[in-house]
């Protein structure tokens, strides 16, 4: 079997938006929820390229609600009311269909998917994947970790196919599984459970299809883990925030925990996949920005590097897994994720350039809109 290393941006296929509070959004029985929108891009899983005229029909309880289809660059969006639990399915001739699940839309958000990998009808047979999963706290592999794996995009129940756990360095291997996409549910004691979406390709072994799992959170405010592929093999956090003397501090990899910030970057990764983690240990008044940087490309003023590099972040705060927020499929070389504005998750998804790391915006961004922001539960 020959050897095949996927497309940088399979890493974050199967994730979409959590937000713990939301529910299905109907405040009143009977009453539709406010539309959020829903923006994603669909992709060739083998040679990365976009595919234009896919069918994408969305549902929720067997009941179709919307449908579009992807324009020349693979992209398509769809409104729909919030509410948990649709499934998008994506249809195009020549390739397998593909499904995403427990896709969550927020009312009056804009919700990014992470790209779709879409497999020609031409592969078939059974393949191989392989990975590692490593620590987001030390970037060290997590060997014993229960692995269940099943059918489909971001499945999170359904029939397990196989079982299996990581090995020495965080290392797990599954052979034999018919072409198609699959859901890696990991678990262990003191972490959460993680999913993540891996790939088999008929006649292929696809190796590191790697992930990051988060060690139980108890104590810190929040964590904020960020993970992508093989390219570019250098992306930076960057997170800045209040001080108490009114100034502001920048934390990133040079600076990685300023006086007086009560903030640590606990891992800096420079060889691709991450993890690069932050840790908010106490909150201040104020706002607090979170942005991701091509640092390999940051002198380019012409790349789609980060758009293709299938960056992943993920916020948890208060024992769970509060957001997690995909790369837009935009070029840039800058990506603003989101701000944390008085406890406050408020999405920003703005890409732009930046080739001075140290320069990154400080200045505080207004937002006024209380429709933007997802509020944390109280303790």
């Amino acid at each position: 079997m020959k050897k095949h290393f996927l497309p940088v941006f399979l890493l974050l296929l199967g994730f979409t938006f959590l937000f713990s509070a939301c529910g299905d959004e109907a405040v009143n029985p009977g009453v539709p929820a406010e539309p959020g929108l829903v923006i994603g891009s669909v992709r060739d899983a083998l040679s990365n390229q976009p595919l234009s005229g896919v069918s994408v029909a969305v549902s929720r309880g067997g009941t179709t609600l919307a449908t579009t289809s992807t324009d020349a660059q693979g992209n398509f969006e769809f409104s729909v009311p919030g509410a948990s639990d649709y499934i998008i399915t994506f249809q195009l001739a020549t390739y397998r269909v593909a499904i995403y699940e427990r896709v969550l839309v927020v009312s009056n958000q804009t919700t990014f998917l992470a790209a779709v990998l879409q497999i020609s009808q031409g592969i078939s047979g059974n393949g191989n994947m392989a990975g590692f999963i490593k620590n987001a706290l030390n970037g060290q592999g997590v060997s014993g970790l229960s692995l269940k794996i099943r059918a489909g995009i971001n499945a999170g129940s359904g029939a397990i196919l196989a079982q299996s756990s990581t090995t020495t360095n965080g290392a797990y291997q599954f052979n034999d599984l018919p072409t198609g996409h699959y859901t890696i549910e990991a678990s262990g004691s003191g972490f959460y459970t993680l999913y993540f979406t891996v790939l088999s390709l008929g006649g292929t072994s696809i190796n590191n299809q790697n992930a990051s799992i988060s060690p139980l959170n108890d104590t810190a405010k929040f964590r904020i883990v960020l993970s992508w592929g093989s390219t570019p093999s250098d992306l930076d956090a960057h997170l800045t925030g209040p001080l108490s003397s009114g100034d502001r501090f920048h934390a990133f990899y040079s600076n990685r925990s300023p006086a007086g910030s009560a903030v640590m970057l606990d891992v800096d990764d420079v060889t691709s996949y991450g993890p690069e983690t932050f840790t908010i240990e106490d909150e201040r008044s104020g706002m607090y920005r979170y942005s991701v940087h091509n640092y390999t490309n940051r002198s380019s003023s012409n790349s789609n590097a980060l758009a293709l590099s299938g960056a992943r972040v993920q916020v948890y705060s208060q024992g769970q897994l509060m957001a997690e927020f995909f790369v837009p499929n935009q070029s840039g070389t800058l990506w603003t994720v989101f701000e944390i504005v008085n406890g406050n998750i408020v999405p920003v998804n703005q890409m732009s350039y930046e080739n001075t790391p140290s320069d990154i915006e400080r200045s505080q961004l207004q937002t006024t809109d209380a429709q933007w922001l997802w509020n944390l539960p109280k303790k």
